[in-house]
């Protein structure tokens, strides 16, 4: 029996017994190696964990319009990572870029990179970034929280 707020029936001789609320938040992971994504948890001062899953992006249907492309990889990322990390509440994210008709997928080497850079120069294109927010486990059954974000952007030659 205790004694809280009014409530009678005995009385907590310790309050250092009575948990602090973040000690039961669920333990945070990204599942992304993304410098951006780490300094925005950073900047909103939560406390999180980096695992990066271990999703082959290639592996994704080919049929997937740009933005469920997005989310889908963003939801196969969470969830590869939820499965091995139990309860934990689990932030996955993929950014693609569509230029044109055409989805450009990760650079393979430097030289690649400088390729899509020019491709993009001066041209608008959308970047879409696919969020999808999951947990796993016994008790947790609920599916995905997702959702899109959608820019258009032009790059500019230096």
């Amino acid at each position: 029996m205790f004694t809280c707020s009014g409530v009678q029936g005995g009385a907590i001789p310790d309050s250092s017994l009575i948990p602090h609320p973040s000690s039961l938040a669920p333990r945070l992971i990204l599942a992304s190696q993304s410098p951006r994504r780490q300094e925005l948890l950073r900047i909103l001062g939560w406390p999180f964990e980096i695992i990066p899953s271990g999703v082959d992006e290639t592996a994704a249907p080919a049929e997937l319009a740009p933005a469920r492309l997005a989310v889908w990889l963003a939801e196969e990322k969470a969830q590869d990572v939820a499965e091995r990390y139990h309860h934990a509440l689990v932030i996955g994210a993929d950014t693609i870029v569509v230029w044109g008709d055409q989805v450009m997928g990760k650079p393979s080497d430097l030289e690649d990179a400088r390729r899509m850079l020019r491709a993009l120069s001066g041209v608008t294109h959308r970047v879409i970034t696919g969020i999808a927010v999951r947990r796993a486990g016994p008790g947790c059954p609920r599916p995905p929280r997702t959702g899109t974000s959608r820019t258009r952007r032009r790059c500019w030659p230096p």
